[in-house]
């Protein structure tokens, strides 16, 4: 009888004679050889040893051999998922997104934000109204993982960023048993106002400045209120913030149809900002704008930028090799990190109002920032009395809960569904939905596992090159990528 684990592989070729045996449970994946997938194959699909024994013309006990190895490496590599964790039943809030400006400087074409103001009035978070909103998260979960400062434009609101960061880092010191939450902001950065400098040095806060690429397609869309392009002033106050501050360390480009036209694509936006201004990780994402729009991209362009995405995977890993200064995307980065993901399901496109939630300049909270200004997803005030009982806050975040990739069968049945992540708020912004589902191409994404899986497979022949690209891409990420090392193993010649 094969294990439910034996009946989840997913076998497939990326090399004549090669194969990858990939375990999407526990994202476990092997080398391994035509017969050893043939041996396999048949195994899932319910042989008896004998019958493939006899079909492979080997012996019945190398077989068996092969498959309790199998068993055991996956089995090991679950037991990593059942160790008990720190956080073991704490409540958890992932992600806390503050708005402490409702509103900008400047006046992007394709901002879903409305110049920052999210169709709301103009306005700053208080000091007092952002303390009040921590310590109410504070009171109801027992730990928060990361505050992400934003807007609009947050630098018009140094004061209370500082308030904040110099709050939580008293509470921590008077409450040992809860741990300083990850600072970060995402900033336009066309100013640097007086004590930012400081301010990050001191509370390590992690920067990711917007910046479209080069001045001609930059200014295209990028500008002040009175028309003039923003690419000078943002690259100046790059290098002088990389300088001061070692920040930022991710460039965030909004992808438009002036890209294509100017000959870019997301790779080589990835490359020009790391040789304009030594910063090697971008974050490209293209512009939510309604039909018609000037930016606009279409279906054919879409997949031809998901082509240049695979490209730019294979490029990345050689790359890292022999280097930590390589270009690459924030979904290279990403899809590494939930292949080592140290737990068994990854059940949510995204986390929005399950784990994480936005709280906005007048004290709103919402599932997350895409969705602020939108009356339907408001789950209360944090000034509210009892806002996380409340049955507006259930009804809007059950609405998330419920979002799951196992209510959704076309999901539940994918063998990619643990590494396949998506955006609530643009779903909900171009097709009025919140289910991701229905904007991923599922070919085209289980593909593109599989092409990174094979080059992860084919550097992993060699031992030296997997050792430097662990170590590389571990400074890359910030972010220790160790369990890769059990995740990776070899059956090619175990047959």
């Amino acid at each position: 009888m094969q294990t439910d684990a034996m009946r989840e592989l997913h076998i497939f070729q990326y090399e004549p004679s090669k194969f990858i045996i990939f375990h999407p449970i526990t994202r476990v994946f092997f080398r391994a050889n035509s017969p050893t997938a043939r041996i396999l194959q048949a195994y899932t699909q319910g042989f008896s040893l004998e019958h493939i024994a006899s079909a492979e013309h080997a012996p019945k006990d190398q077989i068996s051999e092969l498959i309790a190895y199998l068993e055991m490496t996956i089995r090991r590599r679950w037991e990593t998922f059942s160790a008990p964790s720190p956080e073991c039943g704490k409540k958890i809030c992932g992600k806390l997104t503050l708005h402490v400006s409702n509103d900008c400087n400047m006046r992007c074409t394709y901002c879903y934000a409305q110049a920052g103001t999210y169709g709301m009035r103009r306005e700053l978070m208080g000091s007092d109204l952002a303390l009040r909103c921590v310590n109410r998260f504070y009171e109801h979960y027992d730990q928060v993982r990361s505050i992400m400062f934003f807007g609009g434009e947050p630098l018009l609101n140094l004061a209370t960023i500082r308030a904040v960061c110099e709050h939580l880092t008293q509470m921590v010191q008077q409450r040992p048993a809860i741990r300083l939450p990850r600072f970060g902001m995402i900033t336009n950065l066309s100013f640097i106002p007086s004590g930012l400098c400081e301010l990050i040095n001191m509370f390590k806060i992690g920067v990711t400045a917007s910046l479209d690429g080069p001045q001609a397609v930059n200014d295209a869309n990028r500008y002040f209120r009175g028309g003039r392009g923003t690419f000078s002033k943002v690259a100046e106050n790059i290098r002088r913030l990389t300088s001061a501050t070692g920040q930022p360390t991710m460039i965030e480009a909004t992808f438009t149809r002036q890209h294509i036209e100017q000959g870019f694509s997301p790779s080589v936006l990835a490359q020009y900002f790391a040789e304009a201004f030594h910063i090697y990780k971008a974050q490209v994402s293209l512009a939510c704008v309604p039909k018609g729009h000037p930016s606009e991209i279409t279906a054919a362009q879409t997949r031809q930028l998901r082509e240049d995405q695979e490209k730019a995977t294979a490029t990345s890993i050689l790359k890292l090799k022999t280097s930590n200064q390589a270009p690459t995307l924030s979904r290279f980065h990403q899809r590494l990190r939930l292949l080592c993901r140290e737990s068994a399901a990854f059940d949510f496109h995204c986390v929005a109002g399950v784990t994480q939630y936005a709280v906005d300049a007048n004290g709103d909270v919402y599932p997350c920032h895409m969705f602020v200004g939108i009356p339907e997803f408001r789950m209360g005030n944090i000034q509210d009395s009892g806002v996380f009982d409340s049955s507006r806050f259930h009804t809007v975040s059950e609405g998330f809960v419920d979002n799951r990739k196992s209510s959704t069968e076309v999901c539940r049945n994918c063998w990619a569904r643990n590494l396949c992540v998506g955006c609530p708020g643009t779903a909900y912004r171009e097709l009025r939905t919140i289910r991701v589902s229905t904007t991923v191409d599922c070919v085209q994404f289980r593909r593109s596992i599989e092409h990174l899986l094979s080059h992860l497979a084919m550097l992993n022949a060699d031992p030296a090159a997997w050792h430097n690209f662990l170590a590389n891409t571990n400074s890359l990420c910030e972010q220790r990528l160790g369990p890769m090392e059990l995740a990776m193993d070899r059956t090619g010649n175990r047959r």
